[in-house]
């Protein structure tokens, strides 16, 4: 759907969505520009048209926050950790299965049960 920009006393567009979200991330429009899509009557800042453009949380400060904290890296060293752990658990449920599912280890394990009786 179609967007006119309302910025420094001038009407702009129409632009695509793609095409607003471009010029917001080249800092070309702030999310307290004013936006219309086409077929509404009210003029609202882009930043409550498009929610995710948040004023207070740049992407530049979203970069440092992750690269400070090591965020990518110890998420997915976290997911590879549980993923092993999963693995190892359901290998260990797949060899009981395995071993108890034969005919000789089912005798084994009535052998047993006789011997601890």
């Amino acid at each position: 759907m179609p967007i006119y920009i309302h910025k420094n006393g001038r009407q702009l567009g129409p632009f695509e969505v793609a095409q607003v979200l471009d010029m917001f991330r080249n800092g070309q429009l702030s999310p307290n520009d004013k936006g219309i899509r086409t077929g509404e009557s009210l003029w609202q800042p882009l930043g409550d048209l498009f929610p995710t453009l948040n004023p207070s949380v740049s992407l530049a400060s979203s970069a440092n926050i992750v690269a400070n904290n090591g965020g990518c890296r110890k998420a997915f060293g976290t997911g590879l950790l549980l993923l092993g752990c999963l693995l190892f658990v359901v290998e260990g449920f797949c060899r009981l299965n395995r071993f108890f599912s034969t005919a000789e280890e089912k005798a084994w394990l009535a052998k047993m049960r006789i011997r601890q009786g």
